[in-house]
């Protein structure tokens, strides 16, 4: 395949045999064990064909870490179409090295919420 793409977890690329790998964004913070960051790089190893590379984005170093991110205080509230109301907010916790993120969805029309966390 010429330029394919593949959107799916690590563990559906089989042996696709790559020559290059581009993980984007922020899904590092998504692993939040050594164990599936080790099941990450092997999957992600294993498709590729000799010689070829894994790619990471990185954020701008120049950029003070955490200074823009939304916190608690950015609480939003939406008019969806579809979904109705939906309230939503962020909360980030620096601890040492350790960072957690959590975001947070209320769908008030629909009686269900939703929340993702990373460190």
């Amino acid at each position: 395949m010429i330029g394919g793409r593949i959107e799916a977890g690590v563990k559906k690329l089989g042996l696709f045999q790559a020559d290059i790998a581009i993980i984007t964004g922020h899904v590092a913070q998504f692993f939040l064990d050594n164990e599936s960051w080790e099941i990450a790089l092997s999957s992600i190893h294993q498709a590729l064909r000799p010689g070829g590379h894994p790619v990471f984005e990185s954020r701008n170093p120049d950029v003070e870490l955490f200074a823009d991110w939304p916190t608690a205080e950015s609480h939003q509230e939406l008019q969806d179409p579809v979904a109705g109301s939906i309230e939503g907010w962020q909360e980030l916790a620096v601890k040492g090295a350790s960072v957690s993120y959590e975001i947070h969805y209320i769908f008030r029309d629909q009686v269900r919420s939703w929340s993702q966390r990373a460190n």
